[in-house]
This record gives structure tokens, C-alpha cells and sequence, in this order.
């Protein structure tokens, strides 16, 4: 897994993933959990890159809302050396209903530049319905993915909201 700007150096993280996975799941089952715990075992997930996948899906499909959001965060971050796995954070953006899960998502999909999420993240950006600071995140993953700087516009999201009703036919199919 390529070093990132603000990660740990994840060679430090030697175990396996049933490992992390162990230690993160733990949290959510725990009467009393160690919530130090939490990003360690979730740097370890990422660490361990696919071998974490069958986890992620665990946390995924969690009822519990920070665990997914947990695991949208690991599967975003394995999805920087297996870009195949993009389109399962779009699909996931399809259905999520969570808003902290769903911006996990966008920072993902914006992070990865993935095209495909184009559409579904303008058209987050332009639904005055969605919450604002998702709706920020969405104008910022859209600016990366049209590599444009909506960030440097005194409104970004208005920026984004009127680039994207601009640009979308150029991003469809």
C-alpha cells in the first residue's frame, strides 16, 4: 500500500487481518470497548490490503453505522492499489442512507478520482435537499474527479452545483 500524507507507516502493522478485524469487531460487541483501539485496527485492515476484504464486507453489512463508515474508510483506502473495487464504493453510495457512511464514500470515490461517480456526486452537490457538509464533500470530490478547483470559489458547492449543470452531459455514460 502506497504511503500517504498523514498515515501511518503501515509496515508497523504485521499481523494478520482476522487480527484487526478481531480488535475493530470487538468494539462493536463489547460492553466495555477500547475505543484507542479503534484506528489501530483500522490502519491494520488497510495494511493488510486485500486480505481485509472478506472483513470489510463484515463491516459493511454492520447494523451499526460507524462500522461501516469504519469499513467504507478501509475499502477506500485498499481501493488506491485495487482499482477494481471502485465500483463497489459507488454501488455502496447507491444505497447507503447513513450521511456519515455516505461522506466516508464521497471522500473515497473523490480521492480515487473515480468517473463513474461523477454523476452521483454532482448530483449530490446540486440536491439543496442533502445535507451541507455532504454536500461540501461532494463539491470537493467532484472538483477532484473534473479536476477542477471549486475549493478556491467563494461558494464551492454553488461552484460545483453550476459547473455540474454545465458539464454533466459530458459525463454521462
Amino acid at each position: 500500500m502506497p504511503a500517504q500524507p498523514g498515515w501511518p507507516d503501515l509496515s508497523e502493522f504485521v499481523e494478520d487481518a482476522d487480527h484487526y478485524y478481531a480488535i475493530h469487531h470487538a468494539l462493536w460487541t463489547s460492553s466495555d470497548p477500547d475505543w484507542e483501539q479503534r484506528a489501530p485496527a483500522t490502519w491494520g485492515l488497510i495494511a493488510r490490503g486485500a486480505d481485509s476484504l472478506p472483513y470489510v464486507r463484515l463491516m459493511l453489512a454492520s447494523h451499526d453505522p460507524d462500522e461501516r463508515a469504519d469499513g467504507a474508510g478501509v475499502l477506500g483506502a485498499i481501493a488506491q492499489a485495487k482499482p477494481d473495487l471502485a465500483d463497489t464504493l459507488l454501488d455502496l453510495l447507491g444505497t447507503e442512507h447513513d450521511t456519515e457512511v455516505r461522506d466516508t464514500l464521497i471522500v473515497s470515490l473523490g480521492q480515487l478520482r473515480v468517473r463513474k461517480a461523477a454523476a452521483a456526486i454532482g448530483d449530490i452537490v446540486s440536491d439543496a435537499s442533502e445535507d451541507g457538509d455532504t454536500r461540501d464533500l461532494a463539491a470537493h470530490a467532484l472538483g477532484r474527479i473534473g479536476r477542477q478547483a471549486f475549493d478556491k470559489a467563494p461558494d464551492p458547492v454553488e461552484a460545483a452545483a453550476q459547473w455540474w449543470a454545465a458539464h454533466r452531459g459530458d459525463w454521462d455514460g
